[in-house]
């Protein structure tokens, strides 16, 4: 099979080839996506579009029955913008049709994790890899655990060899509390946790005890690249987080002093 090229092609390129009609979730909500940036992304969509597709009807259209709406259309937003992280924002008509909504709220991690095994299962690994650190790099900054649900999801649609897993276990031990069960319906899903997860939470904390294990985490020792370019492109993305932490943090001390006086 060719290997596609390392550039992508240009989004005006693309536009003057052929379109691909995807059909999505249960309602089957139409998408029109232009082949070339699939095929070029996709290794699962490259070789697919060469031969008869098992998941085309008769019609030539791609059903994609399984596949969340609110999933697809964060990969559609990568696909075209190759801005990786404004795939990862949350708006309303991108989230419409998502099950990852929490109290009428994003639950970021667990749409990032469904991006994950969406890239893994459609062989789109750029994207898989940037989920995979993006979860990363948010979830230890933030000292925050993943709800169980989404872990359980993790848990039971990714191979177990994966760091995204690890990132899971790792972050939960280091910066879990009983806080973070107030909720009686997340104190409820304990019991449901998968056996994999809780038996790795076990020996991660004797790792912690016993000191082989730290605490404090790095994110660096999770990340995954398949390529120098797309190292480049995280640290790039790294960077603007940093400017817009410290942009917040100016700001911040703007309304102290503003109260303060």
């Amino acid at each position: 099979m060719d290997e596609p090229s390392k550039t992508p092609p240009a989004v005006s390129t693309a536009a003057r080839g052929d379109a691909v009609t995807i059909e999505v979730g249960p309602d089957r909500r139409k998408y029109l996506v232009h082949k070339d940036l699939l095929t070029h992304h996709s290794e699962y969509f490259r070789r697919a579009l060469k031969e008869p597709w098992k998941e085309s009807d008769r019609n030539g259209v791609t059903v994609l029955d399984d596949v969340e709406p609110g999933v697809f259309n964060h990969f559609v937003e990568w696909l075209y913008l190759r801005e990786t992280e404004k795939a990862f924002e949350t708006r309303g008509e991108l989230d419409e049709g998502s099950s990852t909504l929490r109290n009428g709220r994003q639950d970021y991690g667990g749409l990032v994790i469904k991006l994950y095994i969406f890239a893994d299962r459609f062989g789109i690994s750029q994207l898989q890899n940037f989920a995979n650190n993006f979860l990363a790099y948010h979830l230890i900054s933030d000292g925050h655990p993943q709800w169980y649900e989404t872990i359980t999801h993790a848990f039971e649609n990714i191979p177990s060899t994966r760091k995204l897993l690890r990132i899971l276990v790792d972050v939960h031990c280091a910066c879990w509390t009983d806080d973070h069960d107030a909720l009686e319906d997340e104190r409820a899903l304990r019991e449901m946790l998968p056996r994999d997860f809780l038996l790795r939470i076990s020996l991660r904390y004797k790792e912690m005890l016993d000191g082989t294990a730290s605490k404090e985490l790095d994110a660096w020792a999770y990340y995954e690249f398949g390529s120098e370019e797309e190292k480049a492109t995280w640290k790039k993305y790294l960077k603007t987080q940093e400017e817009d932490d410290e942009d917040n943090n100016q700001e911040e001390g703007k309304k102290i002093s503003s109260v303060k006086a």
